[in-house]
């Protein structure tokens, strides 16, 4: 055999062939592992005597039964109280409490007053009561009791009160 030449240049570059057929899918993978669980968020719960409910964003929301409640002083000034109530002496011993506006449903609220023992000394048997119950408000009573057969003996005294409504 001779001797090889050198190689001659490189021709065109021919075209593209057809592609071929698309094989079949192959078979479908084991299932992978589950994950951990997230975090559930906050739930309310739905028994029937829970007083918590979901609020317009989603939120927990609490209506207390709690309407107003306030402390007043001796001459019916409001010493702390619920914003909106006022309070003025309208007698010996004769109250008018005033509750803001829309603060209870109706006039059947549940009212609830307490006054300062006396230690057995001068009104020594205190009574306290209320009176003309309206959607608006109510009057208080504070007077003696322990007067025999005659009527409560009045007199000024501080006192708490607490209103509830449902």
């Amino acid at each position: 055999q001779g001797v090889i030449g050198e190689q001659g240049p490189i021709g065109e570059q021919g075209i593209q062939g057809i592609q071929g057929v698309i094989g079949e899918q192959g078979p479908v993978g084991d299932k992978g592992v589950v994950g951990d669980k997230g975090d559930a968020g906050d739930v309310i719960a739905a028994e029937t005597n829970n007083s918590i409910t979901a609020g317009a964003n989603g939120g927990a929301f609490y209506e207390s039964p709690i309407k107003a409640f306030g402390k007043i002083a001796a001459n019916g000034s409001v010493t702390k109280a619920t914003v909106g109530v006022t309070a003025t002496r309208l007698s010996t011993g004769r109250y008018q409490v005033t509750l803001p506006s829309g603060a209870v449903s109706d006039a059947n609220y549940i009212i609830q007053l307490t006054q300062p023992g006396r230690g057995g000394a001068g009104n020594d048997d205190p009574g306290i009561s209320y009176d003309n119950q309206t959607v608006t408000g109510f009057e208080v009573i504070i007077g003696d009791n322990d007067n025999g057969a005659t009527d409560r003996s009045r007199f000024n005294s501080e006192f708490m009160f607490t209103i509830l409504d449902l």
